[in-house]
């Protein structure tokens, strides 16, 4: 999500599950976090090695030893750089990433729902119930948020 506005959309199926959603959209587009009311929407600064470098503190200061990274695959390779950014950080913190999932862009997908689904399924056998989205389109994002809800990986479990 590029925009303070997805993000905000994002946030209200978060609200649903009452899970919480860290922005990195940009700043400089934000409106103050009280006037949209949203306790479970966080806005990060800009730069990409301080956003996951707080997403790594946040894991190791829940003890979370593995984590699974999901994003929305582009054809331009620009989630390499993060994902490595995100392993390295984990790492200095004694965690990993116990399983990559890239979702294929939305739009080429004839059934969105049916194929995140089945990449959804492919987390069954994993043991780490914590989800890290590194980077998704609003459609995508929801799609993913509302089908994981429908499968139960959203709930009150302890992580591993």
């Amino acid at each position: 999500m590029d925009t303070w506005q997805q993000a905000a959309l994002a946030a209200e199926i978060g609200n649903q599950a009452q899970v919480p959603v860290l922005s990195l959209a940009a700043s400089a587009s934000c409106p103050p976090s009280r006037q949209l009311g949203r306790s479970t929407l966080i806005q990060m600064g800009t730069n990409v090695s301080e956003q996951i470098r707080c997403i790594a503190a946040i894991v190791h200061s829940y003890h979370w030893r593995r984590v699974i990274a999901i994003y929305e695959d582009d054809a331009y390779g620009g989630n390499a750089e993060m994902l490595t950014i995100l392993s390295e950080a984990l790492q200095r913190v004694g965690s990993e990433i116990e399983y990559h999932l890239p979702l294929p862009p939305i739009s080429s997908l004839s059934d969105p729902r049916g194929a995140v689904h089945q990449e959804l399924l492919k987390l069954l056998s994993t043991q780490s119930r914590v989800f890290i989205v590194l980077q998704s389109s609003l459609p995508m994002a929801t799609q993913l948020f509302q089908e994981a809800r429908r499968m139960d990986f959203m709930g009150k479990t302890q992580p591993g």
